[in-house]
């Protein structure tokens, strides 16, 4: 996962402005583009000082976004803020965000709907601790 990051300031009382921007336009197309996952805004104490981040799945995908949609957001973002923003890539170390369930099979022998059946995830645990976890409590 990677984060685009855009730190900006805000013309003088434009945070409502601003947030009726990223709600009703930038969001929007946001979720257009492939990769997408997510869009946390911050707004400094002060009213003035934002930090947006996105986050893509890869980062091919936060850079397709960089070179594609982003001029069109930086446009959109024009009238609210003062300056050019300040763009910076991350790489996602840990997230609490979830990410997409496991892969399913399906049993396709059902008459009305197919039901998933989730693979099974090898116990890598030893003998040893398996029988410490089970044993029963003295």
């Amino acid at each position: 996962m990677f984060a685009h990051k855009l730190s900006m300031y805000l013309k003088n009382d434009g945070a409502l402005a601003f947030r009726h921007k990223i709600e009703g336009d930038i969001i929007p197309l946001l979720r257009k583009q492939s990769g997408f996952l997510e869009e946390i805004t911050f707004l400094y104490l002060n009213g003035r000082e934002v930090h947006a981040f996105s986050l893509w799945e890869s980062a091919e995908h936060a850079e397709a976004y960089n070179r594609g949609a982003y001029p069109e957001v930086a446009r959109m973002l024009s009238s609210v803020i003062e300056g050019i923003p300040r763009i910076q890539t991350y790489e996602v170390l840990n997230s609490t965000i979830p990410r997409a369930s496991p892969p399913l099979l399906y049993d396709n022998s059902a008459q009305v709907f197919p039901r998933p059946i989730p693979l099974a995830v090898p116990d890598k645990r030893s003998e040893r601790t398996k029988s410490k976890i089970m044993a029963p409590r003295s």
